[in-house]
């Protein structure tokens, strides 16, 4: 499922698995390469029906654009890990918003 704004690339969603409680997604932004086709920002987000909670669950290790550089998840406490993760997700969904982006809801994902 692709979400296409006026000022911005395509954001991709692919369903990764669906459970009762949850879904987990890959959230991504794909660029044309030299080397091929890259992912980047790449996060792995989990969302929890009944608490309404979203988790950036895993990212890439290498971005390509420099402002993402500043959220590496570096080899360190898992909870930094986690941090960085999330205020790099809640930063993404709310630079999504402003550009327009709209996804189907969750129960959606599985008819588009």
């Amino acid at each position: 499922m692709a979400s296409e704004a006026a000022d911005d690339l395509p954001l991709y969603l692919t369903l990764v698995e669906r459970s009762r409680y949850t879904t987990t997604v890959r959230m991504t932004y794909f660029f044309d390469e030299e080397e091929g086709r890259v992912a980047d920002p790449d996060l792995s987000v989990r969302v929890y029906h009944d608490a309404l909670l979203v988790e950036a669950r895993a990212c890439t290790h290498r971005h390509r654009h420099e402002a993402l550089k500043s959220f590496d998840t570096r080899p360190g406490a898992e909870l930094s890990r986690r941090w960085v993760r999330n205020v790099m997700l809640n930063k993404w969904l709310e630079y999504c918003v402003e550009k327009g982006h709209r996804l189907l809801p969750a129960r959606d994902i599985e008819n588009s």
